[in-house]
């Protein structure tokens, strides 16, 4: 009785195990598992082509940051301490041309493909306010000699350049997430260059130094340059026939190298001299740059499927994070007070860089 117990469990489990084979069997049948599965590649491919690609933008930006009131009304002459609600003058870098350029190729490792790019945009801005009672402030100069006192003149005339540089490498698959849903995991290097140049003026009665100047000048300058990690997606939502939407992210870290420099220069009417007060920084951080794009993309082929020209139109952003580190002269002493003659002390005006604007881009596939 025993025997044939022990016979029925196992001829059970041999009849289970029997018939969970056949069912992976026509599982595997069914969905085949090999090493040799790949997600479908979504990346251009046209016939007799070479797998490569060229990119050219037209990019109409304007760069954003803080820290950039030059002048202010003033009610009294000459009292730093008086009540300064009155109107402010800051710049507001306007709004220039640049351009984006790049290569790609399709690989035939697994379908990857490489993207190398390069951004140029030199952003500028000028401001000029006069007032005939002399009563303009200037708000980031601080004087040479006298802590009570800023800088009061008739005309003041402030002028910015922004020069951006950005080269990026990088490699990424396409690949479906759905039938009208493709993306492009990637990752790569990317290096920038930021060059700022903020020149302020003051001329016309000058006060705040001495009653015989003919010009005040502010001159700051930050010079930067960082290379590091970039990581990010490219995604494609289709919509109509060949017309999609795109949204595009990545984020970088960058080492980054920052040169600060400042010199306020007076210049004496008689005789004639120059007074400089030059300060100059250099430091390394770690710089947090994000890459943001939105925009409808088109594509055609042409030449019977021998060439493919993509066309998009959208909003491209860059934003470098605790970017700026404008030198502020701080004229108080130690110990809070103001005093003349004393030794100044440095501070900064800091704050994030934003590029942001138009993008019009072609690219030709072959």
């Amino acid at each position: 009785m025993k025997n044939k117990r022990i016979l029925t469990l196992i001829t059970s489990i041999a009849l289970a195990g029997n018939l969970f084979g056949n069912d992976q069997s026509a599982n595997q049948q069914e969905f085949p598992i090999t090493a040799e599965v790949v997600t479908t590649p979504t990346h251009p491919v046209v016939r007799e082509g070479q797998n490569l690609s060229f990119t050219a933008d037209y990019i109409y930006m304007t760069a954003l940051e803080g820290g950039l009131p030059f002048a202010r009304q003033s009610s009294q002459l000459g009292q730093f301490g008086s009540k300064r609600n009155r109107e402010c003058y800051e710049l507001h870098p306007g709004w220039d041309s640049g351009f984006r350029l790049g290569i790609g190729y399709n690989m035939s490792h697994d379908h990857w493909d490489t993207q190398a790019s390069w951004t140029w945009l030199l952003s500028k801005s000028s401001d000029k306010e006069s007032d005939p009672q002399n009563q303009l402030f200037a708000l980031n100069a601080m004087p040479l000699v006298d802590a009570e006192s800023g800088i009061i003149a008739n005309t003041f005339e402030s002028d910015i350049d922004i020069h951006l540089n950005i080269i990026k490498w990088d490699l990424g698959r396409e690949l479906f997430f759905s039938q009208w849903l493709k993306a492009r995991p990637f990752f790569g290097v990317k290096s920038a260059w930021v060059h700022q140049k903020w020149v302020t003026k003051a001329t016309g009665n000058i006060t705040g130094i001495n009653n015989n100047l003919s010009a005040y000048f502010i001159k700051i300058k930050q010079d930067f340059w960082g290379i590091g990690p970039t990581f990010g997606i490219n995604t494609d939502w289709g919509l109509i026939s060949r017309l999609s939407l795109y949204a595009n992210s990545s984020f970088s870290l960058l080492a980054a190298s920052v040169k600060d420099s400042r010199n306020d220069q007076a210049i004496q009417a008689f005789p004639v001299a120059k007074i400089n007060n030059p300060f100059h920084k250099e430091s390394w951080q770690a710089a947090p740059v994000t890459e943001l794009q939105v925009g409808l993309r088109w594509y055609e082929r042409i030449c019977n499927n021998h060439y493919l020209l993509n066309m998009q139109v959208g909003w491209d952003m860059i934003v470098f994070t605790n970017h700026v580190h404008w030198f502020a002269i701080n004229g108080q002493s130690q110990g809070g007070g103001a005093s003349n003659g004393q030794t100044q002390h440095l501070g900064e005006i800091g704050g994030d860089l934003l590029f942001h604007g138009l993008s019009v881009n072609f690219s030709f596939n072959f």
